[in-house]
C-alpha cells in the first residue's frame, strides 16, 4: 500500500528501500523489464495433463480499505458486498489467498492506546486510512467467511498500529480462525509460516516484506513481529519448508508503487526464492499488475511468480490501480508423489470507485465495469498474457489444453 514515499525524497526513499541489497545485490530503481508489449507469450507448463491428483491456489491482490470502503461497510454492517461478485470463485479455490494490508486493532489509536471501541464505524481515531491504517475485525471475519484459507500480514503496514497492533491483528486473525503469515504477537517465538492441507497436497505458506512505514520514522520493528524478507533466514526457512512439504509458496511485499514492471531486486530475490524451494511467489506492493513468468530452477522444477497481483480491493484512482485480476495456480502430484504446477489463468475485474457515492464501491468482473471496463482490460492484457485469461461465468479450470 502506500506508505510515506510522497512525502521523502527520492534520495531517501532509497536509502531506506536500499537495505534489500544487502541480500540481493540490484539496484532498486531500474526496473528489470520494459513495458509488456502484446501478444505477451503464455505461461504453460509441460506437465499440464499428467498427474493423478489436484489442487487449485486462487489469490488475489491487496484489502486496501481506505476510508470510503470503511464508511460502506459501516453501513451495511458487512464488507462482503465489496467483492460480493466473486464470492462464487473464492469459494471455487481449494484454497484461497489474500493480502490483509492492514491492522484489525481492537480500540487502539493512531498513538497506539487503548481506548473503549467504537464498533463498526469509520471514527478517523481507532479505525482509520491512510497513511496509517486500522479497520474494524469484522473485515477479517467477512474474508473468512467468504471462503479465504491464508492471509499475509508482513506488509509496510503491518506496524501501523505499532507493536500492540500487530499482536491484537494475530488476536483476531486466530479468533475468528483464519490462517495468517508473515507476524507474531510480541514476545512470541512462533513460527513465520502456516500449512494448509487440501486435497492430500501440504501447502507451507511463507509471507515476508521488505518495506515498512515505521522505518520511515527510523521506529522500525522493534520487536521482531514482523518477517523482513532481506533476512537470510527467509532462504534457510524456505529450504526446510520445501522438504517437509509438497508446496511452498512465499508472498513477498516488495517493489515500487505504481510500477508495471519489477525491480531488479524483485527478479534476483524471486529466483533466490524458488531456487531454495518455493514453487510459487504471489507478490503485493506495487498497487499495479506486474508480469508472471515460469521460472525453471537449477534442479529442473518448473515454478511460477507473479511479481505483483495489484489492488484487489481500494479507493484508488488511476486506472492501473483498479484494474486486477483474480488469479488461479493448479498443482498436481504423479503417481510418485511429485508436485508440480499444471496451469495458471486469472480473471479480468476491475474496482469500481470514485463516483461520487462511497456507496457505490465494488469489485467487479472487468464486464461490468462500465464504462471503464474495455480501458482495464487493456491495460491488463499490457502485463499479463491473454491466453492465460479466462471470463467471469467459467469454471475455474486451470490446464483447459488437456480437455480438448
Amino acid at each position: 500500500m502506500m506508505n510515506l514515499t510522497s512525502r521523502l525524497t527520492s534520495k531517501n526513499i532509497k536509502a531506506v528501500l536500499s537495505t534489500a541489497a544487502i541480500l540481493f545485490g540490484a539496484t532498486l530503481a531500474a526496473p528489470a523489464f520494459a513495458h509488456a508489449q502484446a501478444p505477451i507469450a503464455p505461461v504453460k507448463f509441460s506437465d499440464a495433463c499428467s498427474g493423478v491428483s489436484h489442487v487449485t491456489i486462487g489469490a488475489v491482490g491487496d484489502f486496501l480499505m481506505h476510508d470510503p470502503l470503511q464508511k460502506k461497510a459501516a453501513r451495511q454492517k458487512t464488507f462482503a458486498n465489496q467483492w460480493r461478485k466473486f464470492h462464487r470463485y473464492t469459494t471455487a479455490a481449494d484454497i484461497m489467498y489474500g493480502n490483509l494490508e492492514t491492522p484489525t486493532a481492537r480500540g487502539i489509536t493512531r498513538d497506539q492506546q487503548q481506548v473503549a471501541d467504537p464498533g463498526l464505524v469509520w471514527d478517523n481515531e481507532v479505525y482509520t486510512s491512510y497513511q496509517w491504517f486500522n479497520v474494524h475485525p469484522k473485515l477479517v471475519e467477512d474474508i473468512k467467511a467468504t471462503g479465504f484459507d491464508v492471509v499475509s500480514t508482513a506488509n509496510n503496514h503491518a506496524l501501523d498500529r505499532g507493536a500492540i497492533g500487530v499482536t491484537k491483528t494475530v488476536d483476531e486473525l486466530e479468533r475468528v480462525g483464519l490462517p495468517f503469515t508473515g507476524t507474531r504477537r510480541s514476545g512470541e517465538t512462533r513460527d513465520w509460516h502456516t500449512v494448509i492441507e487440501k486435497n492430500g497436497f501440504k501447502t507451507a505458506w511463507l509471507a515476508c516484506t521488505f518495506i515498512l512505514n515505521s522505518d520511515f520514522l527510523k521506529k522500525g520493528d522493534r520487536e521482531g513481529q514482523v518477517l523482513n524478507c532481506n533476512n537470510k533466514q527467509v532462504l534457510n526457512i524456505i529450504k526446510t519448508l520445501a522438504a517437509e512439504n509438497d508446496a511452498v509458496i512465499v508472498t513477498p511485499h516488495w517493489g515500487h508503487e505504481n510500477h508495471d514492471a519489477p525491480a531488479a531486486y524483485q527478479v534476483k530475490a524471486a529466483k533466490m526464492f524458488l531456487n531454495a524451494g518455493a514453487a510459487l511467489i504471489l507478490g503485493a506492493h506495487p498497487h499495479t499488475l506486474q508480469p508472471m513468468e515460469k521460472h525453471v530452477t537449477p534442479d529442473g522444477r518448473e515454478t511460477f511468480v507473479i511479481y505483483s497481483l495489484a489492488n484487489f480491493i481500494s479507493f484508488q484512482p488511476a486506472m492501473k490501480n483498479k484494474a486486477t485480476v483474480m488469479l488461479f495456480v493448479g498443482l498436481s502430484k504423479d503417481r510418485n508423489g511429485q508436485t508440480f504446477i499444471n496451469g495458471v489463468r486469472f480473471i479480468p475485474a476491475f474496482m469500481l470507485n470514485r463516483t461520487g457515492s462511497f456507496m457505490d464501491v465494488e469489485v467487479l468482473p472487468i464486464e461490468d465495469g462500465k464504462p471503464h471496463g474495455q480501458e482495464g482490460l487493456e491495460h491488463i492484457l499490457k502485463i499479463l498474457p491473454k491466453e492465460n485469461m479466462m471470463r467471469y461465468g467459467d469454471a475455474v479450470v486451470t490446464n483447459p489444453e488437456c480437455r480438448r
